[in-house]
């Protein structure tokens, strides 16, 4: 056990320069402060990091001990102070020679950015960091940290103004797209950017992405509405179908499923299966029903004669 007023001993000139030529003591120092920090001694043990951090710095140790001191800061930044430790980060990042070290140091920069920085910033530093540290310890977290900040990025964003930037963002950020989700208008914007850009292929590649994503099961209904539509508009009449079958499968009963079986039967109509028309379209004949589309009672009309 540890006793005694250690901040006036570690911390002397004479035991710095007893250490100063042993390469293993700034690292045993650090672990000291280490112990005496767990123990209740702060004090006593911020004056060793101080002291290693300013008297060994060509070791490894140095930043390390750096690091433990700017941790106690963390806490305490806020949104017009954060800068300073943040610049104390980025330094023990590009100075420190230990990957580990590196690693840490970089994702508490990008966590303080994702804190208290603009959303499209600490955007572009979390993907940095992602590219740089694939693998490492902060994958889990820092998913986590992408998705909400994809959804801040959007949000704040006018993306009325910039379609193209939209098709862009959302192709840039497809595997984190799940907070976008959660706003009512998201996918309807998406649709109509890939729309005004004539891009239908590109729309029907990210939104059957999209269908293979748990967490983008809430506009699973909209997503097939949209993929049969522009199968439709690229002429491709097996996909459209394919889509809207399941769609009707799946959904039933939502407000959508009467003009998606209208669409089925002006498929079967274009394509000549009079008999497939009747059978989808012939619901109109009940009381109360009206097409949605004024084409669908031609179709029917026409091939109930055939």
């Amino acid at each position: 056990r540890l006793q005694g007023d250690w901040s006036s001993d570690v911390c002397s000139s004479d035991l710095i320069a007893r250490l100063a030529d042993k390469k293993f003591a700034p690292v045993l120092l650090v672990r000291l402060a280490d112990i005496l920090m767990r123990q209740g001694h702060e004090q006593e043990a911020l004056g060793v990091y101080r002291t290693v951090s300013e008297n060994f710095r060509d070791n490894r140790a140095s930043w390390i001990a750096l690091l433990r001191l700017s941790d106690r800061d963390f806490l305490q930044a806020t949104p017009w102070n954060y800068h300073r430790l943040s610049d104390v980060y980025q330094e023990i990042s590009r100075q420190s020679t230990d990957f580990d070290l590196r690693e840490e140091a970089q994702f508490k920069y990008v966590l303080l950015e994702s804190l208290y920085g603009e959303a499209p910033e600490a955007l572009r530093q979390i993907v940095l960091f992602q590219k740089k540290f694939p693998r490492g310890v902060y994958v889990a977290v820092c998913r986590t940290m992408r998705e909400v900040l994809v959804g801040q990025a959007y949000l704040q964003a006018e993306w009325g103004k910039d379609s193209a930037g939209l098709i862009r963002f959302v192709e840039e950020q497809q595997d984190y797209l799940a907070a976008c989700m959660e706003q009512p208008d998201f996918l309807a914007n998406v649709a109509h950017a890939y729309e005004g850009a004539g891009r239908p292929i590109e729309l029907i590649k990210l939104f059957s992405f999209l269908l293979d994503r748990q967490w983008a099961s809430s506009g699973t209904p909209y997503l097939y509405e949209m993929i049969a539509e522009n199968a439709e508009l690229l002429g491709d009449a097996v996909m459209a179908e394919k889509y809207i079958r399941i769609f009707l499968r799946k959904f039933p009963s939502h407000p959508q499923s009467r003009p998606m079986l209208e669409r089925l039967g002006s498929l079967y109509y274009a394509a000549g299966k009079h008999q497939e028309v009747k059978d989808t379209l012939i619901w109109l004949l009940n009381k109360g029903e009206r097409a949605h589309t004024p084409e669908s009672d031609y179709y029917l009309d026409r091939s109930l004669w055939e």
